[in-house]
């Protein structure tokens, strides 16, 4: 783990997908001021990833995707909302397991593998964060909120 500012690993992040970013017409709605964590740069860039490539995927062409990261005492926490379909309420409590797609297929027609979402999950874990869908009745799109402590909990 290093300390690494994440406003640098998302613009890396965004940098990386820009090619789909760009044909698909997507504004990108970014809010990070300079917030500094200890973490494995490449988990939480992996983390990163996995939310802004399904955001990706499932936005209309020419929507926005925004993404905003603000700090709460000790604690980073980081809102990627898209403006698609949305989560199924029958796959709330499922999209975390690894291998399961939700019924609402990618308006991209690239389907994963369903693996995305539980690495995520998974590396968040490890870094004494959480991920979660945040359910917003009668509002498009699917929100994910990674919760990440600034310092390793460890070290503490």
């Amino acid at each position: 783990k290093q300390h690494t500012n994440l406003a640098h690993i998302i613009a890396e992040v965004i940098k990386n997908q820009n090619l789909s970013i760009i044909s698909r017409k997507i504004k990108i709605d970014l809010i990070c001021p300079k917030l500094n964590l200890d973490c494995d740069k490449q988990k939480i860039s992996t983390i990163i990833d996995n939310l802004l490539s399904n955001a990706v995927k499932f936005s209309p062409e020419g929507s926005s995707i925004k993404i905003h990261a603000k700090q709460l005492d000790h604690t980073i926490l980081l809102d990627i909302i898209d403006s698609g379909v949305g989560v199924d309420i029958t796959d709330e409590d499922k999209i975390f397991e690894p291998f399961y797609q939700g019924r609402i297929a990618p308006i991209s027609k690239i389907r994963g593998t369903g693996l995305g979402l539980s690495i995520a999950r998974e590396y968040a874990y490890a870094h004494g964060g959480n991920i979660e869908l945040i359910q917003h009745p009668n509002e498009p799109g699917a929100h994910f909120r990674l919760t990440l402590p600034i310092v390793d909990p460890e070290e503490r």
